[in-house]
């Protein structure tokens, strides 16, 4: 106990939490207690984050990361991205994670289907812990809440591939009442949602780009409270950074949106935002 309470050493949230509790319990003033104690959960995970980011909380243009898991998606010809709109919600120790593609069909054939990926990685860079964290915190298809629709009507799908850190699905321009394939020369709007955990889902947003891509813009809704500090990286297909800035959050309320729309989006490249809780 005394080495929790002078800062000697940093024990695991189940033995900390309790000592948090009766702290907030028998303190005095007027705050919110549960806000209180979800604060100094974010400020006990940043620790367990030290020694995996550089202290900027940014990547370092000598430092690759890990790559993400890279699984191979089947896309037919002729199809393009006019545009992608992809966000991460925070609240409640919850992400959620929603993406928006306008396809258009360019080729001779209709399209009938459409894979996505979905991957997590709490530590992105160490892969031997992020690894070892996720067979404890491992994705399940009943707890991410996984739903897709197209222009409103909803998809069937089928998984492809998984492991503790990777959904792969093949969405289906269909149900069971109805097909609607991607004819040649037309477009639609595909939208998929899913939900994660923050001991499962990183501090983290990447979009890397399979598909010829007019247009993407990439958005943080984070809590203002936390103190939100978000970074932006565009990396070359070996996931090395080239470019990398501060990004400014506004504030609405008790949320911070942040929104980052690269200038040129290239194929084979990766955008990536990365945020950390707390004063600099």
């Amino acid at each position: 106990m005394s080495n929790i309470l002078n800062g000697s050493s940093v024990p695991r949230w189940s033995k900390l939490e309790p000592v948090v509790r009766v702290l907030a319990d028998g303190a005095t003033g007027s705050f919110d207690r549960a806000v209180a104690i979800e604060r100094i959960h974010q400020l006990w995970l940043a620790t367990q984050d030290l020694g995996s980011l550089p202290p900027d909380g940014s990547a370092s243009a000598d430092q690759p990361m890990e790559p993400a898991l890279d699984t191979q998606l089947t896309y037919p010809p002729g199809l393009a991205v006019i545009s992608e709109d992809v966000r991460i919600r925070y609240s409640g120790g919850r992400y959620e994670y929603l993406v928006e593609r306008l396809l258009f069909n360019e080729g001779d054939d209709g399209v009938d289907q459409f894979d996505v990926k979905i991957s997590v990685d709490r530590y992105p860079y160490d892969a031997g812990r992020s690894a070892e964290h996720h067979r404890n915190h491992p994705l399940a298809w009943d707890e991410i809440c996984f739903d897709a629709s197209c222009d409103g009507e909803a998809m069937d799908w089928l998984p492809l591939e998984e492991n503790d850190k990777l959904k792969v699905v093949r969405l289906r321009f269909g149900n069971d009442e109805a097909d609607f394939p991607l004819l040649p020369g037309r477009k639609c709007k595909i939208h998929y949602v899913s939900t994660f955990t923050d001991q499962q889902w990183g501090r983290w947003l990447q979009r890397s780009i399979r598909l010829p891509t007019t247009s993407l813009v990439m958005r943080l809704e984070l809590p203002a409270e936390l103190q939100p500090n978000v970074w932006s990286l565009t990396m070359d297909p070996e996931g090395v950074p080239s470019f990398r800035s501060r990004r400014k959050g506004i504030r609405k309320h008790a949320t911070s949106h942040f929104v980052w729309q690269p200038r040129e989006v290239r194929t084979g490249w990766m955008y990536r935002m990365e945020w950390s809780f707390g004063a600099l």
